[in-house]
Formats: C-alpha cells, structure tokens, sequence
C-alpha cells in the first residue's frame, strides 16, 4: 500500500513539473511594461517610437504624433514649424536669436507664467487654473517646462511650452491639446514627455 502511494505522489510531481516547465518557460518571454520616463536627450523610447514621427527645425530635433500634419498661417508667428492632428492637438516649434541683452531663460519662462495666469478679458471667456514650471536638463542642456490647464469654456485646454536655449538659440516648443478629447490610445504623460524629449543634432 505504501508503495502504491509513493508511485501516485512521484507520478502527481512529474506532470505538475511538465506543466510548470511550459509555463515558466513562457513567463520568461514575458516583456515588464514599458514606463515612459524622461532620462536625458536621444534616448530610444519604444512607446514614443510608436505613437510619434520626428522633425527638424535647424538643429533642434523634435516628435509630432503619428500623422500630424504640417500647417501654416495659425500662429501670430509664422516662422517656425506648426503641425496639427485630426485629433486637434497642436504643435508649433519656433526659434529666435539671442544675446547679452536678451532675458534670461528664467525669466523668459516667468513672463510666460505671467502672461498666461492673469485671468484675461472676460470677452475671450479664457480662466486659467493652473500652472506648473518643471525643470529638464537633458544632457547638459537645460531646459525649462511651462504647463497651463485652461477650465470652462476651452474644455479642459492644456498648453505646454517648453523653452530651451541652446548655442546662440532660443527653442519654443509650444503643445496644445483638449484633455477631454485626447487622441486613442494616448495619454497625457506620454504627450508631457513627448515635449520633453527634445533633442539636438548636427546634421
């Protein structure tokens, strides 16, 4: 009888190992989820791979979603390059020069938070309810992240302007979009780094 029990137990712990070799076997292909992170310039970020495209404006490299299209004539600033998505989110990227007399980047970017915090007009109807300033330095070259989130009536209108001086060069990355209307399959932090992802080439 004893016997009889072993050869059960020694036959129930072989096919538990033959179907536990399989299994282990295929959580080892298992991939973790990628997390979009903002580590520094010219990174290879599989998920921004994905969803985006990359463009030039001089030596400044940037990302614009995935069939993006690039427009003219919607921006008081004309120069640069301006792109828009079906989705209506919008992408302008323009450049200036500067020099001793120009203002600091710090203080560039806190005029922008001036200028977009104080409630404009009631006849524009436009009531900012927040702002963020984030600082990126990416591989030596920093940058500063201005973020609005607009209320009632722009639907939940987010604006993010990234400024960026580099060489004898000032960067503005500006990035519009509706938090309520996002494209599919994207998400807010993904356009956040998306902004923040700039790089510099010498092409």
């Amino acid at each position: 009888m004893r016997d009889i029990c072993m050869k059960r137990y020694i036959t129930l712990i072989s096919l538990g190992l033959c179907l536990a070799v399989p299994m282990l076997s295929q959580a080892s292909d298992i991939k973790p989820f990628m997390h979009v992170t903002n580590v520094h310039n010219g990174q290879y970020d599989v998920v921004l791979d994905a969803i985006t495209d990359t463009k030039f404006y001089g030596p400044y490299q940037f990302r614009v979603l995935k069939n993006a299209i690039e427009t003219q004539g919607e921006t008081k600033d004309i120069d640069g390059r301006a792109f828009r998505t079906s989705d209506g989110v919008f992408m302008h990227v323009k450049a200036r020069s500067i020099d001793s007399t120009s203002s600091t980047l710090d203080a560039e970017v806190n005029e922008l938070v001036k200028d977009r915090t104080v409630p404009e007009p009631t006849v524009k109807m436009v009531l900012p309810v927040k702002h963020d300033v984030i600082e990126v330095n990416n591989d030596g070259v920093r940058s500063l992240l201005a973020e609005f989130m607009y209320g009632w009536p722009l639907h939940n209108r987010t604006d993010m302007v990234l400024v960026t001086d580099y060489e004898d060069t000032r960067y503005y990355y500006n990035l519009k979009f509706y938090r309520d209307k996002l494209p599919e399959g994207i998400r807010i932090e993904q356009l956040r780094q998306m902004i923040m992802d700039a790089q510099f080439s010498y092409k």
